[in-house]
């Protein structure tokens, strides 16, 4: 009995020290082929107010503007990678994946880099409370 309990303590211990491996990356991308949408045609990307603003400020809708491509971010996330945020002009996402993940996505041929950020995940990390009763060390006499 006390063999099956150490057993099922170290199983659980190994599992949680194989899901703390991941770290975060950016995966920059080669180009924004695939991504389903024009520049000729910037209301299916853009919205109003963003089109409105360049039109009165005399700014052409470009390349950059365009989103990541949908399919590269399936193909990344199906590899093993979660997608925590993606920035259309420099045509990358931030990723949380494990190190042979990030080998694996080297390798796609629309991959241009994978660069290292930050170890551990984004949820791994504890949220500091906001003090409401946030109090200064100036003294008023001093100002």
């Amino acid at each position: 009995m006390t063999k099956t309990i150490f057993l099922v303590f170290v199983v659980i211990f190994c599992v949680g020290s194989l899901s703390a491996q991941d770290d975060r990356y950016v995966v920059f991308f080669s180009n924004k082929i695939g991504t389903g949408f024009s520049i000729d045609q910037p209301a299916g990307f853009l919205s109003t107010q963003a089109i409105s603003r360049r039109a009165k400020n005399s700014i052409q809708v470009v390349e950059n503007d365009l989103p990541v491509s949908a399919s590269y971010l399936s193909q990344v996330a199906g590899a093993g990678a979660t997608i925590r945020y993606t920035s259309r002009w420099l045509n990358c996402a931030l990723i949380e994946c494990s190190a042979s993940v990030r080998n694996n996505l080297l390798v796609l041929p629309f991959v241009q880099s994978v660069e290292y950020v930050a170890p551990g995940t984004t949820g791994s990390r504890t949220k500091i409370p906001v003090n409401a009763n946030f109090k200064t060390s100036v003294i008023p006499e001093q100002l």
